[in-house]
């Protein structure tokens, strides 16, 4: 008989769909992880006093109360950050089978310490999150990079897409400066304002050819770019030695990956050659000629297999 399952995950570039396809069972729920998507919230609950964060989970109780209160074979929590301990024992009134997945740091989440020792099993992306914390370590999945074969010559020596962060950013700017060939680095902010200031900041001022945009990259462009790239520059959150899904997709067709990620020599069966560890931005080793290798990752079916079994 198929499980009960209850999938909790952010709405995340589609990955939450993506993740409930896969899941084996006819009788199964997918919910937020949120009660709002205001950049303004997230940041108010993370980094403000105990008592916002526990509204908000009392609050994210009460909006999803009737789902909550009832009975689960499993439950699948992605990230966790906005569950508090009082969601989680509500859950666990009806549910004996709760898994945290976390794919980001807990430096970057510490909200989820709160509730690692009372879910049934804590898995992450990150190695050393998952020594220090008594987790276990597993790769994120391949996030399905599309190989259309189209781009036999590779016609771009760099390539990165990532969400505006202050700290990325000025990552990249050095990181750029020194970056020789043809190559994009695409920021995107969803903030109309916001943009205009970046362009003026960093093109007009710093004479950078950063290129900042508020229409997010679909994921059929966002693959045609890395298909045409020999590098792709990798520049986690601080703290972060886990892979994130769109380096592994990367690696999997074997582009190089030039990061800012001194830990991940840590991350199990990734060949030397498929990455460069920037130490110093004024000397970057790019890639001259794609990888004959790639590096073995599991699709987004296998990975919710092994996850719920």
């Amino acid at each position: 008989m198929l499980k009960r399952i209850l999938l909790i995950c952010p709405q995340f570039h589609h990955y939450d769909l993506l993740i409930f396809k896969e899941i084996e069972s006819r009788d199964k729920i997918l919910i937020s992880d949120g009660i709002s998507s205001s950049l303004f919230i997230k940041i108010l609950v993370r980094f403000t006093n105990r008592f916002l964060y526990h509204l908000y989970g009392y609050l994210f109780y009460l909006q999803n109360r009737l789902i909550i209160n009832q009975k689960y074979d499993q439950i699948l929590i992605i990230r966790g950050e906005n569950i508090t301990p009082y969601v989680i024992n509500k859950l666990r009134l009806n549910s004996p089978d709760i898994r945290l997945y976390l794919w980001d740091s807990i430096s970057n989440y510490p909200n989820t310490k709160k509730i690692l020792n009372l879910v049934n099993q804590y898995i992450t992306f990150d190695p050393i999150d998952a020594a220090k914390f008594s987790g276990k370590y597993k790769q994120l999945f391949n996030d399905q990079i599309q190989v259309n074969g189209n781009y036999k010559n590779k016609d771009l020596d760099y390539f990165s897409a990532t969400t505006f962060f202050i700290g990325r950013t000025l990552k990249l700017y050095k990181l750029n400066k020194n970056l020789t060939g043809r190559g994009l680095i695409i920021i995107y902010t969803r903030n109309k304002i916001l943009f205009y200031l970046l362009s003026f900041i960093f093109n007009t001022i710093l004479n950078s050819d950063l290129i900042f945009t508020f229409r997010r990259l679909s994921g059929k462009e966002y693959s045609s770019y890395v298909e045409r790239s020999l590098n792709i520059i990798d520049t986690p959150n601080n703290n972060q030695a886990g892979l994130s899904l769109r380096a592994v997709g990367a690696l999997s067709i074997g582009c190089r990956l030039i990061t800012t990620n001194k830990s991940i020599s840590l991350i199990p069966n990734l060949p030397a050659e498929l990455y460069t560890i920037v130490d110093n931005p004024s000397i970057i080793q790019l890639a001259k000629y794609q990888s004959t290798i790639g590096f073995k990752s599991e699709n987004v079916k296998l990975w919710v297999k092994s996850i719920l079994s």
